[in-house]
């Protein structure tokens, strides 16, 4: 029988811990709501999520963890559209751009903090910004760029950057593909530096060869490099306004934003680039939703948050699990569900269109055990008529 706690029709597959802890996170954001409607000003003055909690005392007053306390907040100034068993309520702060566009002055107003204080980054010498990005990326699992002396194992010790040497070897025809373009092999030389710098473990791949070469033609000239370069904290961004939170870091933020996301987790990448062309470019197109894309793909890919893997439509005669082997094809039944009245909405400016979370409920619930497979977005997808070709 599938566990309604742990397959919840919000769209994540939750432990019943976890489902516990959100909905103490949205009841206590409707607590909040009456009981405390002075968060409201709080936050519009300044105030973040956490030093609101932190100046009324929640945490110790309520009896919540650091999270759930810091999430309620978060329910009572955005409120609930409903789920997980419980209504919906409106926030103090109900209007979306409105919440959006106080975030960005928390967070701008943190930069210049850190700029005039001479914190964070903007308190650090060159040295020390170099020595904690190496420390940054070994935190993460990564190796850095092996440098000249350093010691590589067995008594050997490195004789030439292994930056340089990548880029002597792109240079040479033996690692660039065929033709006019002369792309380099980037696997060839990833294989060399992993055999040479390495001992032949698997530290550099296609994906680093390819950005460090990319960044190295940048370096040098090969690429000009102008406002097309993601804004850093401290950037000029003309007419004397400077960057005060990293373009990179604004992007994933908007990406967390309700009012950035299509469903629970797409994000409106079109949305996203035009608020950073607004907001760092000065109005111009500079920022696409490909751009934005590959960006969160990156972010998330050096978070450790990695994508579901695609389940292919199950054909007849697929076994199901328990004993139980498909008897129509996945995407036939689709296509079949997408028929009937129960699965179409009637009147209303949605008259005619398809009920695609519906479907997406029954197919989980009959080929995937109840796991949260198909979504509403896949289900638009299989019914178009590419599909059916």
């Amino acid at each position: 029988m599938t566990n309604l706690e742990s397959n919840n029709s919000d769209g994540r597959n939750l432990s019943q811990r976890q489902c516990a802890a959100i909905k103490r996170s949205i009841d206590f954001g409707r607590i909040l709501v009456e009981e405390h409607p002075e968060i409201a000003d709080l936050y519009k003055r300044g105030n973040t999520q956490e030093k609101i909690a932190e100046m009324l005392d929640l945490k110790s007053k309520y009896g919540h963890s650091n999270s759930v306390t810091r999430v309620g907040v978060l329910k009572a100034l955005s409120g609930y559209e409903g789920g997980f068993g419980l209504s919906e309520y409106e926030g103090l702060i109900p209007d979306s751009e409105e919440r959006s566009q106080l975030a960005l002055e928390h967070m701008v107003e943190f930069g210049f903090k850190t700029l005039r204080e001479k914190t964070g980054v903007f308190g650090r010498t060159s040295e020390k910004r170099t020595e904690d990005a190496i420390k940054s990326v070994v935190s993460r699992g990564q190796t850095p760029w092996k440098k000249q002396g350093d010691h590589l194992g067995n008594e050997i010790y490195c004789a030439i950057d292994e930056l340089d040497y990548a880029h002597h070897l792109a240079q040479q025809p033996e690692f660039q593909e065929k033709g006019k373009m002369k792309r380099n092999k980037v696997k060839q030389i990833a294989n060399e530096l992993n055999k040479s710098y390495h001992q032949g473990e698997l530290v550099r791949t296609p994906d680093t060869i390819t950005t460090m070469l990319l960044e190295h033609k940048k370096a040098n000239g090969f690429i000009p490099q102008t406002q097309n370069l993601w804004k850093k904290q401290g950037d000029h961004l003309g007419n004397e306004i400077y960057c005060a939170i990293a373009e990179t870091d604004y992007a994933y933020h908007l990406a967390q934003q309700p009012e950035f996301k299509s469903g629970k987790t797409r994000a409106k990448t079109k949305q996203i680039a035009n608020e950073l062309n607004k907001s760092y470019h000065q109005g111009e197109l500079v920022r696409t939703s490909g751009k934005v894309i590959d960006l969160l793909s990156r972010i998330r890919e050096s978070l450790g948050i990695e994508r579901k893997k695609r389940v292919n439509l199950k054909k007849q005669g697929d076994h199901l699990g328990n004993g139980i082997y498909c008897a129509i094809d996945e995407l036939d039944y689709a296509h079949h569900l997408a028929q009937q009245p129960e699965f179409t909405y009637a009147g209303g400016r949605n008259n005619g269109r398809k009920r695609s979370q519906d479907i997406a409920n029954e197919l989980n619930k009959l080929y995937h055990q109840g796991e949260l497979v198909r979504s509403a977005d896949s289900i638009t997808s299989m019914l178009s008529p590419s599909k059916r070709l």
